[in-house]
């Protein structure tokens, strides 16, 4: 990959993903993998593709994101978003959270277990709960929708959680299980690009979207971090990854509440 062509497909894709690339071989190992599964033999010839055909850009989009996840990863937050439910759920309203860049679904089938048990243990039932899982990456919306996973992905689970994670799988064949179909019916999945418009306007009650921000400039940080704020209602909560600073250049009506975690201010919407 030559200096021109690293520009046009650095632009191209930061455009369609807000990725930040470092540099010409940062790229070519998010790539390569594409051109082989390709047979070609140079970016030259992959240009003259993705111009050709315009929906390669959707496979070029999937070869560059980061689908890193597993079952009850960072469970503290989980715990929070129990609490959470304690002091905010209204039985008259439906009450919804979005998990943002949910990648193959193992975060959003996580709250959707800690929810299903946190109403069980209430006696009250989860159905005005309603649950979204979204990812710019067709491939992975497509095995989260599948819910099925290998035992490998089973084995990641964080001590203490597996035997809970395990009552909500069933084993389907050989080394994999399948989410259980009450569980699957609790949630929905959708393809959505997070440097869009956000389709949501003071409708979220919790958004999770963590470990995403690290890989955008600071200007898309502020206007995704704008429009969840204008997602969430009043008192909603945001989830960030234990690892990511809310910027401090842009007054965005939050309240910081601890591990990456927080409110947007103002009174709470009435139902």
């Amino acid at each position: 990959m030559d200096e021109q062509q690293f520009l046009f497909l650095q632009q191209l894709l930061t455009d369609r993903t807000g990725i930040r690339f470092r540099d010409q071989a940062h790229l070519c190992r998010k790539l390569d993998s594409r051109l082989r599964a390709l047979n070609l033999d140079s970016y030259a010839r992959y240009i003259e593709l993705i111009k050709k055909k315009s929906d390669e850009i959707l496979h070029a989009i999937e070869a560059v994101t980061n689908n890193e996840t597993f079952f009850f990863r960072d469970f503290i937050h989980l715990i929070a978003l129990e609490k959470y439910l304690d002091t905010c759920l209204n039985a008259a309203r439906v009450f919804r959270i979005w998990s943002a860049a949910s990648s193959s679904g193992e975060e959003v089938y996580s709250i959707a277990m800690t929810v299903h048990a946190w109403a069980a243990a209430r006696r009250i039932a989860p159905h005005n709960i309603r649950i979204t899982g979204s990812d710019i990456d067709r491939s992975v919306i497509k095995r989260a929708i599948d819910g099925r996973y290998h035992r490998c992905q089973v084995e990641r689970t964080p001590k203490g959680y597996k035997a809970f994670l395990l009552r909500y799988l069933e084993q389907h064949s050989g080394d994999y299980f399948n989410v259980k179909p009450h569980i699957k019916a609790m949630v929905r999945f959708k393809r959505f690009n997070l440097t869009q418009p956000l389709p949501f306007s003071r409708e979220l009650d919790v958004i999770f979207c963590r470990n995403v921000f690290l890989y955008f400039n600071q200007a898309l940080r502020n206007e995704i971090f704008t429009g969840m704020h204008q997602a969430l209602r009043p008192g909603g909560l945001l989830i960030m990854g234990l690892c990511e600073p809310m910027p401090v250049d842009l007054p965005l009506g939050f309240t910081y509440v601890g591990n990456s975690m927080y409110t947007k201010t103002g009174e709470r919407h009435p139902g």
